[in-house]
This record gives C-alpha cells, sequence and structure tokens, in this order.
C-alpha cells in the first residue's frame, strides 16, 4: 500500500520529497553493503526490501560480484557512494531532489514519449517491454 504523506529529507542542503517513497519497502542507502569495504569494493550486496513475489515482504539479499567491464555494477555503485556522498535515506534522486522511484521514472518516460510524438498515455511499468517489443517486431 502506497503512503500519501509528503516525505522530505535534506541531502547537502538539498530538500529531497517524495509522496510515494516509503523506507519500509524502497531502497535506501543502508540497502547496499560493500565487501570488503566502500574503498576495496569487490562486491555489493544489495537487500531489496520487498518484491512482487515476496507477498510476506520478508526481503530478499543480492550478491554481485566485481566484473572486468567498464559497465560492473559494483564499480558503479562504488563510484557513486564515493562521488556523491549520498546521505541516510532514499538511494537515488535527481540533482533537483525528486526521488527516482517507479512512477517518477515512469514519468520521465512518458514525458519524453509524447516530446517525440509517441503514444504516452498508456506507458506505465511493463507496459513500457509491451510497447517497444511490438514497435520491434512491427504489431
Amino acid at each position: 500500500m502506497k503512503s500519501s504523506r509528503m516525505h522530505t529529507w535534506h541531502c547537502h542542503g538539498t530538500p529531497i520529497v517524495s509522496i510515494i517513497f516509503n523506507s519500509k519497502f524502497d531502497l535506501t542507502t543502508d540497502c547496499i553493503t560493500f565487501s570488503p569495504s566502500l574503498a576495496y569494493a569487490q562486491s555489493i550486496r544489495v537487500l531489496l526490501k520487498s518484491s512482487k513475489t515476496d507477498v510476506y515482504r520478508q526481503g530478499q539479499s543480492l550478491s554481485i560480484a566485481c566484473c572486468p567491464s567498464l559497465l560492473c555494477p559494483v564499480s558503479a555503485m562504488q563510484q557513486y557512494f564515493l562521488l556523491a556522498h549520498p546521505c541516510p535515506g532514499p538511494l537515488f534522486h535527481f540533482q533537483s531532489g525528486i526521488l527516482l522511484t517507479r512512477s517518477s521514472v515512469t514519468k520521465l518516460l512518458q514525458d519524453s514519449a509524447r516530446s517525440a510524438g509517441l503514444p504516452y498515455r498508456s506507458l506505465e511499468g511493463h507496459s513500457f517491454y509491451d510497447y517497444f517489443a511490438e514497435c520491434e517486431i512491427g504489431v
């Protein structure tokens, strides 16, 4: 259940505002653990507090190892923590202070589709996959 209460955090002087962020279920900075340490990260553990298949909200831990690629998720998360110094609270947010949530990404993609002259009103979550799959096969 999504809360309609507004939550505000402050990080490095920037107010971070969300209407639907819920720290009991959404990713926060404390969901990420670097091993053996942030400075020498060889892997990360991500605590997923909830998911569609986790009906009892017990959470699931996901371990990700470092890989020799420019797109290594461990290196990317390490750089994010080292450069952005995220404050305790929501894991990701835009520079404007808007949280990076499912709804903010959906809105951003809908706005982009509208600007490109594409149908956008029915685009939500999994419908992006369906829409672009249909475009690919020419349906």
